[in-house]
């Protein structure tokens, strides 16, 4: 306990830090709003109280967001491979965010008169970073407070604070959390998709809560979302398989006659990954609530140890959105499925 709130007290410092990096797009000019090409930064914008105008995201994509939201349904969406400066330039936009796989529209935007902030992270730390950058991009009460509240309500979370923390900035940049060999602990594998098949290995922040989470990662390939094969996973045998939450049905001919003899099968260890605003596993805010649902599947899980989730639940989407979803809600959330639709 004392090491946390050492943790805590280190960040509150560091919270009013701003990397040299980060200067020179902290004061938002007046304009239309934020047009948003990241496609999993949109919660972020929400929990900031942020005017968006367009963002890289659609209903069928993350309906709970648009489901508790409404009024999101009503901006324009960036098509794939983002917009035009001429038609950004028509939105008066008081800020361009741009996801790391796209650094290379910058300069042409600034060129042209756009504010813009380049945002990408890919371990807890540089979670926090976007979170701290975003609000002070906002810079108003609302936005701080809640920034400093969620960095705290995560590392409560994760037990620590996250390695490299204080040199950690919200731009795109190499692994920079802490793998480690895990030589003990449920033997797991993260799909996020079963067709094509692919999985989440090392050096990314699915592998970061699972290690936080107590378990050992069997996928050791480099990187998020990377084609394996049944013959893989069959050597592997894992004794937990998590399903991104659209990754798919379990079931065959998608899923071949052998992966129902797989350990995780037979020993029912095979769960859907919650998704609320975002998918909880990746990218998003609710990673902070992916750390505790993590250490409930790879601990036993208990009726005691659920009804405490949907409390932190209830905290998080109160403290952070102004959401007071009920319970059918919360649990459909933490089940991966989508709202019923009207």
């Amino acid at each position: 306990m004392r090491f946390i709130l050492f943790c805590l007290f280190v960040f509150a410092i560091s919270f009013e830090a701003v990397s040299a990096q980060e200067k020179s797009s902290l004061a938002l000019p007046e304009g239309g709003g934020v047009i948003d090409e990241w496609f999993s930064h949109l919660p972020i914008d929400v929990m900031m109280g942020a005017k968006v105008t367009a963002a890289a995201s659609e209903v069928g994509r993350v309906p709970w967001l648009y489901e508790l939201f409404p009024s999101l349904k009503k901006i324009k969406t960036v098509p794939v491979g983002g917009m035009s400066a001429e038609e950004m330039l028509l939105l008066h936009p008081s800020l361009v965010v741009l996801p790391g796989e796209r650094a290379g529209k910058m300069d042409q935007l600034e060129k042209m008169g756009l504010h813009v902030a380049l945002m990408d992270f890919v371990d807890y730390a540089g979670l926090l970073a976007c979170v701290k950058k975003s609000a002070s991009l906002e810079n108003t009460p609302l936005s701080l407070g809640r920034a400093e509240k969620y960095q705290k309500f995560l590392i409560e979370n994760l037990g620590h604070a996250p390695v490299n923390m204080e040199t950690t900035f919200c731009i795109p940049h190499g692994w920079k959390g802490h793998s480690r060999e895990v030589s003990s602990g449920p033997k797991v594998l993260h799909i996020s998709s079963l067709e094509p098949l692919k999985a989440d290995g090392k050096e990314t922040v699915i592998e970061e809560w699972i290690q936080n989470a107590g378990g050992q990662n069997v996928f050791t390939g480099k990187g998020n979302k990377k084609p394996i094969t049944w013959e893989q996973v069959y050597a592997w045998n894992p004794d937990i398989i998590i399903l991104q939450a659209n990754a798919g049905s379990w079931k065959a001919p998608t899923v071949p006659k052998g992966a129902f003899l797989l350990k995780a099968a037979k020993e029912n260890h095979i769960y859907r990954n919650p998704a609320g605003l975002f998918l909880w596993d990746r990218s998003g805010p609710e990673l902070a609530l992916q750390l505790l649902w993590a250490k409930w599947v790879m601990s036993g899980k208990t009726r005691e140890d659920e009804n405490e989730i949907k409390k932190k639940m209830r905290f998080f989407y109160k403290e952070f959105y102004d959401l007071k979803p009920s319970d059918e809600i919360l649990e459909k959330i933490l089940q991966g499925e989508a709202p019923d639709l009207v």
